[in-house]
């Protein structure tokens, strides 16, 4: 006689995130992460050089052509060196949330089908994304080595570590909560992408009027 047996699998304290048991998946986060980053440059001419061509095309733009709008001094760096730590941050935020609710729906036959955290997708989507930050981010380093060298040795390391950290919490709450919308409702894969552009103007609006 078959007998359907039917399991629920909660956590033990609702407010736990699970490090421990993501600690014991930690193999299958770097495996989802390597294959995010292949599947992110596959079949590109130029692969992971986009990571920097983006955001120094990005930043020439702004550069040439709206260095005016938003006051080139602003601070007493080179205005291009503060456009560019601008992008490479934001890029980050972008790219992490983004991708975070992308792959919810990517990977939902795996869901579906054997258990892990669910938290692992999320978070390999945002260590997919420190790989491309950290590539942009020695270039950062280049051209402040290039510009002027005791602008190099006045960088201060503890205040980017910071501010990844904040940039790094807001992507994976806004990730998580987005993702659980995306489930039940397709429309926010579209609304998420528009509100981060959105707040990507709001936020430059912002910062030529406050300077």
């Amino acid at each position: 006689m078959n007998q359907n047996k039917e399991f629920i699998i909660s956590p033990r304290n609702k407010f736990s995130l699970g490090i421990r048991e993501l600690i014991e998946y930690k193999d299958l986060i770097y495996i989802f992460t390597w294959r995010e980053i292949k599947i992110k440059y596959k079949q590109t001419i130029i692969g992971i050089l986009w990571v920097v061509l983006q955001p120094i095309l990005m930043m020439l733009i702004i550069n040439t052509f709206l260095a005016n709008v938003f006051k080139k001094d602003i601070t007493q760096v080179p205005y291009y060196l503060y456009v560019y730590s601008g992008l490479i941050s934001w890029n980050l935020f972008a790219s992490s949330a983004n991708t975070a609710v992308n792959n919810i729906l990517t990977n939902a036959n795996i869901i579906k089908k054997i258990y892990f955290p669910r938290l692992i997708i999320p978070i390999s989507s945002l260590l997919s994304s420190f790989v491309d930050f950290f590539i942009s981010f020695i270039v950062l380093l280049c051209f402040i080595l290039f510009e002027n060298t005791n602008l190099f040795l006045q960088f201060n390391v503890l205040y980017w570590i910071l501010s990844i950290l904040i940039i790094s919490f807001c992507a994976l709450a806004i990730g998580l909560y987005f993702s659980a919308l995306v489930v039940k409702y397709r429309d926010f894969r579209y609304v998420l992408p528009f509100l981060i552009q959105l707040l990507f103007f709001f936020k430059s609006c912002y910062l030529s009027h406050t300077y």
